[in-house]
């Protein structure tokens, strides 16, 4: 099952989710946009390979998975008249890309879509994905965004987002897991990070 999300950014702070940037430095990790690297040889073939293998790994709501060609990907999503190198970020380590966020301009309104995003396996557990998704939050409001929209797929939620409890399906058995959470909003908003340890 899928489902659509909304980012507004007006008075939006990502500074309040900050990553610890400490950690990744000392992992010797770095962001770079597509369009910092573009000029490099091998830009296209690194970004393939990872945009593959992350898509792969990726939920889907129809269990189908279709590899895209070097050559289907390159028209869709690197040589691309419609493509925003600033929004396509990139974790970097020794010259190796290990994590991938991409964000869509549409360009008939100043909304952006969050694409994909996604960490190799051996390097998950840095909060690496918070890091490309604060980049790309932090990209589209330089560009003006209103707000970004996300697409997320579950291959074993009973009950969407939104419902008064989550409710996901325990795979290959008749069982589920179901967990309502209640706390007081004002820590959360004051401190999302405190906020949320209280409440769970």
């Amino acid at each position: 099952r899928g489902y659509q999300q909304w980012l507004g950014l007006f008075g939006f702070d990502p500074n309040r989710f900050a990553p610890n940037w400490e950690k990744l430095n000392d992992a010797g990790v770095h962001l770079r946009s597509l369009a910092q690297l573009r000029e490099q040889w091998d830009t296209a073939q690194k970004f393939y390979d990872l945009y593959s293998t992350l898509e792969r790994d990726a939920p889907r709501a129809d269990e189908h998975f279709i590899a895209q060609s070097f050559e289907e990907f390159s028209a869709n999503q690197y040589d691309s008249p419609s493509s925003f190198p600033e929004g396509v970020t990139f974790a970097v380590k020794d010259d190796e890309l290990i994590g991938l966020n991409i964000l869509y301009r549409d360009s008939h309104s100043s909304v952006f879509h969050n694409g994909l995003t996604g960490v190799r396996r051996e390097f998950r557990g840095l909060g690496l994905a918070l890091a490309l998704k604060l980049e790309g939050i932090r990209v589209a409001m330089a560009h003006g965004s209103e707000g970004i929209t996300s697409y997320n797929a579950s291959t074993n939620t009973a009950i969407l987002p939104g419902a008064d409890a989550a409710v996901v399906r325990v795979k290959e058995t008749r069982r589920a897991i179901s967990m309502c959470l209640d706390g007081n909003g004002k820590f959360a908003a004051i401190n999302p990070k405190m906020g949320a340890k209280l409440i769970v």
